[in-house]
């Protein structure tokens, strides 16, 4: 059988598979399958012109491959179209191509009403493609039978889809409760759907024809438009967009549209199709969940702002701001009962003209004008319709600035009304809102109340606080008093003690003192008569010589004069012990005199000195004296000695406390003066001792402050020395210590202004 017959049967039969198997696709590719066997190709196949034809990418919509090696893994949108074999497609013509990977393939145009729909395709790897024009001829025959079918099987489809999706669409309108419109190009409604007359009492037949902005309110179609023109321009939907209609008998209610533009089959735009959902519910649900958000913002922000430690002023002046603010009020305020509970003082407003003089005055006397009758009933008044309430004064004043609602709370604490809060609106005030300004005045009115407590309660702190440092003071006087008064006391004792003591070692010593020089005269004189008697009878009798030897009379004049030497030595050394006394206890000096500061402190140490071994070791206290030029200074000389003594008792009292614990094995006292500058002298006493810790260097000088167990000191041995010093002399004391260290304590003292 010739390749024409065997090319004619095979058409003949596609043919008749494309109109008589039922699944489209099926019947195609069995088609395919068929014309690809006697004409010897590698693949049969159906291309789907792109949309942006010519430039974009065919669609494979059916092919039957030959299972040949040469074809395994070809690319099916490997098509080498150029320009001019596309616009030959495009007038019906028949083009062979070359393939990148190799062959040629060979495509029939199809045409699907009256417009270039695809190709059909044969690709030939080994065998050469069709030449014969009787060939030809018939698959381009066949092409256009395929358009042909194509074109009817495709209609009666969609036909089958409309009617279905026809019926299913008029059984979805009629379940669900949105109401489904299309607008033209124009905006006027082509279609609506039945639950229009649910939604708007209109019957769709009402609606059909009129304009997309008919039934809204008059403040909204500009805003609508503006929308929808947008997304037309933008060929974009719209959703959500809540849009307020007017019903048949005049109500409104709130609608959130939903559209989508749609084109012809030119692309051409036709208009929107939508839909609109009533949300009024929603809405007022929305809007009722957002004034109790507001709400309770608003309550936590008066919350917050008691509770900051401000002063009262500043407390109110926030929270009328905050009630403006929030509630999107004219005008808030708050007054206070003064004192003496007769005047009402406005202490914060805010909001519009909130000092407006017109509105209101600073001062309310209670029981007049519209504050001071709430502040009287201690009930609160409250109105819509400040033009119905004659107990409001100011109601022209209101009206004039559209201020037609008015509300005012007694503010009351502890069953005591302390003052008023007040508010005009430019909107009517829900029940809500009063409820919560009812529970905002009373937490104002606690605020008040606590700020008010405040302010007494620092009052009384302040001249407690006052009180106290005035009984401080006094107490630190009276400890300072009795302090000198136990040392005056002390050093009186003291003074007659060394006075008497002075007095009866005196007498004798100056008996003696005097008696031991004639005694030495009386002495040489017998001395030198002893000398002459030996000198003249050189020859003894026996009974005198044994007397002489017995007697041993050389050593008697010779150490006969060295024992009257010595016993004068030591009535001297008594009388500048007596001296010593006389001086540290200023028995003979009274009054401000010049004074030699080291002199004073060589008699301190002086008596001292049996104290300087006084330890369990017997180790020895070393004293270093680097004593400098210095000059007198004015002073209370036994004072003075005084606070050496003290300053050197502790000392020797810390170096005895090291040496027993085994701190110090070398102790010591330094003892430095010099001079500085021509206004002052530098006294400075040191030890190396255990040293103190800084909380103990704080309270050394306070008055009966002490680290010594009970019974070994009376803690005022330092507060002395500061008041000798610093109250008495005009000087400085200080103190510098640390623990382990050792301790130095540094004396200022002033001298006299040159003459």
């Amino acid at each position: 059988m010739s390749l024409t017959e065997r090319l004619f049967g095979a058409l003949a039969q596609a043919n008749c598979h494309l109109l008589t198997v039922p699944a489209l696709d099926e019947a195609l590719r069995q088609a395919l399958a068929i014309l690809g066997e006697p004409i010897a190709v590698d693949r049969a196949y159906v291309l789907e012109r792109p949309i942006d034809w010519p430039t974009g990418q065919f669609v494979m919509r059916q092919q039957w491959r030959l299972a040949h090696p040469a074809i395994q893994g070809r690319s099916d949108t490997d098509w080498p179209l150029d320009p001019r074999s596309a616009a030959a497609l495009q007038r019906g013509q028949v083009v062979t191509l070359a393939r990148t990977q190799g062959g040629v393939c060979q495509w029939f145009p199809i045409v699907v009403a009256q417009q270039f729909w695809g190709v059909l395709g044969f690709d030939f790897s080994h065998a050469m493609p069709l030449t014969d024009p009787a060939h030809i001829d018939a698959l381009k025959l066949f092409a256009t039978s395929l358009g042909a079918v194509w074109s009817q099987r495709t209609a009666l489809q969609q036909q089958a889809t409309a009617i279905v999706t026809e019926s299913r669409f008029q059984n979805l309108l009629e379940t669900i409760e949105d109401w489904i419109w299309e607008v033209d190009e124009n905006a006027i409604y082509t279609y609506v759907s039945p639950q229009v007359e649910h939604l708007l009492q209109y019957r769709p037949e009402e609606v059909i024809g009129r304009s997309l902005c008919d039934m809204m309110r008059l403040d909204q179609p500009q805003a609508a438009n503006s929308i929808i023109s947008y997304c037309v321009q933008q060929r974009q939907a719209f959703a959500r967009v809540e849009t307020i209609r007017r019903t048949k008998d005049g109500q409104s209610i709130v609608m959130e549209s939903n559209g989508v533009p749609f084109f012809d089959a030119h692309g051409q735009f036709k208009g929107y199709r939508g839909i609109d959902r009533d949300i009024s519910d929603r809405k007022a649900a929305e809007d009722e969940l957002y004034q109790q958000n507001c709400l309770i913002e608003l309550r936590a922000m008066i919350d917050s702002i008691l509770g900051r430690n401000i002063p009262l002023a500043g407390m109110l002046e926030l929270c009328t701001a905050v009630l403006v603010e929030q509630l999107n009020i004219g005008v808030a305020r708050i007054w206070i009962v003064n004192p003496g509970k007769t005047l009402l003082e406005l202490q914060a407003s805010a909001g519009l003209q909130a000092n407006d003089a017109e509105s209101f005055c600073p001062q309310v006397p209670i029981g007049t004008l519209a504050v001071g009758l709430i502040a009287q009933e201690r009930q609160p008044l409250l109105t819509n319709d400040v033009s119905a309430e004659s107990r409001i004064v100011a109601q022209d004043w209101a009206l004039r600035r559209g201020m037609t609602a008015f509300a005012g709370y007694p503010l009351i604490a502890n069953d005591e009304v302390i003052g008023v809060m007040s508010l005009f609106a430019q909107q009517d005030l829900a029940f809500e809102t009063l409820e919560m300004l009812s529970y905002i005045a009373g937490e104002i009115a606690e605020g008040i109340r606590r700020k008010q407590s405040e302010a007494a309660l620092a009052k009384s702190e302040a001249r407690l606080r006052r009180k106290a440092e005035a009984l401080k003071v006094s107490l630190s006087k009276l400890r300072t008093t009795q302090a000198k008064l136990i040392q005056s006391e002390k050093m009186s004792s003291l003074g007659q003690l060394v006075a008497g003591v002075a007095h009866e070692i005196n007498n004798p010593v100056n008996f003696i003192q005097g008696n031991v020089r004639y005694s030495q005269e009386y002495l040489q004189g017998l001395l030198q008569v002893v000398q002459l008697y030996q000198q003249e009878h050189t020859t003894p009798s026996p009974q005198l010589a044994e007397a002489l030897d017995t007697l041993d009379l050389d050593f008697i004049q010779r150490d006969l004069p060295k024992v009257l030497n010595s016993m004068e030595m030591g009535a001297d050394r008594i009388q500048s012990i007596v001296a010593t006394l006389k001086v540290f206890a200023c028995l003979d000096e009274t009054g401000v005199k010049p004074i030699d500061v080291q002199a004073g402190i060589d008699s301190a140490l002086l008596l001292l000195g049996r104290r300087l071994r006084q330890n369990m070791t017997q180790t020895e206290i070393t004293i270093i004296r680097e004593y400098g030029d210095v000059p007198m200074v004015q002073g209370v000389v036994g004072h003075l000695n005084q606070a050496f003594m003290n300053l050197l008792t502790n000392a020797i009292d810390t170096l005895h406390e090291a040496v027993d614990r085994q701190i110090q094995h070398r102790p010591a006292i330094t003892i430095t003066t010099r001079q500085i500058g021509d206004r002052q002298i530098q006294i400075a006493i040191a030890d190396n001792g255990t040293g103190m810790e800084e909380e103990v260097q704080k309270q050394i000088f306070d008055p009966f402050f002490t680290t010594k167990a009970i019974g070994q000191g009376t803690g005022l041995g330092l507060s002395t020395c500061y008041q000798i010093v610093v109250n008495e002399h005009g000087g400085q004391i200080e103190c510098e210590s640390r623990l382990g260290a050792g301790t130095q304590f540094t004396l200022h003292l002033p001298l006299p202004d040159p003459v």
